[in-house]
């Protein structure tokens, strides 16, 4: 059983040159405030189609008035191209008008998804992790056999992730603890194990919600 995403360990430096969070089931880590923590059980292996590695990108499509705007984010198996993927045009932070800048596009990022628990809010959600820092963080932990994943491939252990400091300051950490998974919470998995997977992002839909696309209404990350 491969548990963990294979390009988890890989060195990929070369390369990589709108809901609300309570209604929306996505995490992203960068959205903790600084000193806040959120704890998470794994749910699903790479095997099993529930973790992966892909390309995150920003996009914008053309409205009926001609304007682009954001639309969402896509996801992508190999490094897209940023202008032949409808890629987000970055920002002038230089200028307090923040105009968009044609032609100048923002880079997709590298990140790591898996369906996990949230202790938090009670329900399973697509944690998505774009800080190097956090994934070589559970890479080490998972070369501890202590660390595993059960028959129903529900982790025996829960992550917690606590955000440090802000701006160029910001760090990440996260600290496991080794537990037997609650039996709602291999119930809610059992629910879903075979709706779930995550390649669903590639084809512009999300694992957790069906028949929907995965557009968020802002521009925001939640």
């Amino acid at each position: 059983m491969q548990i963990m995403p294979p390009s988890l360990s890989e060195d990929t430096t070369k390369k990589s040159n709108g809901n609300n969070r309570s209604t929306w089931p996505d995490f992203m880590p960068n959205k903790l405030a600084p000193g806040q923590s959120e704890e998470f059980r794994l749910m699903g292996t790479y095997s099993s189609g529930h973790a992966s590695v892909l390309y995150r990108l920003a996009q914008e499509k053309e409205t009926a008035d001609g304007q682009l705007k954001f639309s969402g984010y896509g996801y992508f198996n190999e490094f897209p191209t940023p202008a032949e993927n409808s890629a987000a045009r970055e920002v002038d932070w230089a200028n307090p008008a923040r105009p968009k800048i044609d032609g100048s596009f923002v880079k997709p990022k590298r990140a790591m998804v898996w369906i996990a628990w949230s202790a938090e809010r009670q329900r399973p959600e697509l944690l998505i992790v774009e800080q190097s820092s956090i994934s070589s963080q559970l890479v080490e932990i998972m070369k501890d056999e202590d660390f595993s994943f059960s028959d129903d491939l529900i982790a025996n252990f829960t992550l917690k992730i606590t955000r440090k400091g802000s701006g160029l300051e910001t760090s990440y950490s996260m600290l496991p603890k080794l537990s037997d998974a609650p039996a709602d919470v291999t119930a809610a998995f059992e629910e879903i194990k075979t709706t779930s997977g995550v390649a669903v992002l590639t084809e512009g839909k999300h694992p957790l919600i069906q028949k929907t696309e995965f557009k968020p209404a802002t521009g925001e990350d939640f």
